[in-house]
């Protein structure tokens, strides 16, 4: 009888879990999914517009910024936003915002890295990934389910 609860414990605690995971990386609340136009007008609903060079402006987490929409290149399925942030935010503000994402997704495994002179940190989650560039103040959220979907139509090509 116990070894039935505890089984039944461990399923309704599986059944919740994955009915929370829709499978994508969210950004904002806006899933990393979809064409251009869909993302764009999920975008706008959180205050973002559309600048001449393709890309958007709005605010994150108060700071002025500009979003790039990583799309692949066959199907156009977004797999990427960058979350580009302005010279006036320091290292240490960028430091900041790392520290709540290592808060926020304590179920995700974190990690620091320097390569080719390039300082990131970020978390790994089932979803994707979201990183921190340093150097060029740039936080990425990057859906591994399209990326995936990038590389392999990528692949049809070679």
């Amino acid at each position: 009888m116990k070894k039935l609860i505890i089984f039944a414990i461990c399923l309704f605690t599986m059944s919740l879990a994955f009915s929370q995971n829709s499978g994508h990386i969210k950004f904002m609340g806006v899933e990393v999914n979809g064409q251009q136009s869909t993302v764009e007008q999920r975008l706008t609903t959180k205050g973002f517009t559309r600048t001449k060079d393709n890309m958007y402006k709005g605010k994150f987490s108060g700071y002025d910024v500009k979003l790039d929409l990583h799309k692949s290149v066959k199907s156009k399925t977004i797999y990427g936003i960058s979350v580009v942030f302005g010279k006036e935010v320091t290292r240490e503000q960028l430091q900041k915002m790392v520290k709540s994402l290592k808060e926020k997704y304590t179920q995700g495994t974190f990690f620091e890295s320097v390569e080719d002179g390039v300082s990131t940190a970020g978390v790994r989650l089932p979803e994707g990934i979201i990183v921190m560039d340093y150097d060029h103040k740039t936080l990425s959220y990057l859906d591994n389910a399209n990326m995936d979907k990038d590389v392999d139509e990528s692949k049809d090509d070679l």
